[in-house]
């Protein structure tokens, strides 16, 4: 699959791992990784990102067999279910 790193700055923050954004067909992913022994990240969402609430965030973790939907704690900010220190987030 295509993939472009996005080097813009404030697009998200995260809190708790590493991470960096790249531009897919149909919108972005964030590979989060070294998150250590923590279960989850927190992962807040520009609105250049997350224009609305209709647009979708999913995330899978090292093992899992589909993409979960993952639904705001607050506003835009999320949390990310991370396995072994690591996650992938779909936005789109």
């Amino acid at each position: 699959q295509e993939r472009k790193w996005d080097l813009r700055t404030g697009m998200y923050w995260v809190s708790g791992a590493k991470s960096n954004l790249f531009s897919v067909p149909g919108g972005h992913v964030i590979p989060l990784v070294f998150a250590g022994k923590a279960t989850a990240v927190k992962l807040t969402l520009s609105r250049t990102l997350l224009p609305s609430s209709r647009t979708v965030v999913e995330s899978i973790v090292p093992g899992g067999k589909s993409w979960r939907r993952l639904v705001p704690t607050s506003g835009r900010t999320f949390s990310v279910p991370v396995v072994r220190g690591c996650a992938m987030v779909k936005i789109g």
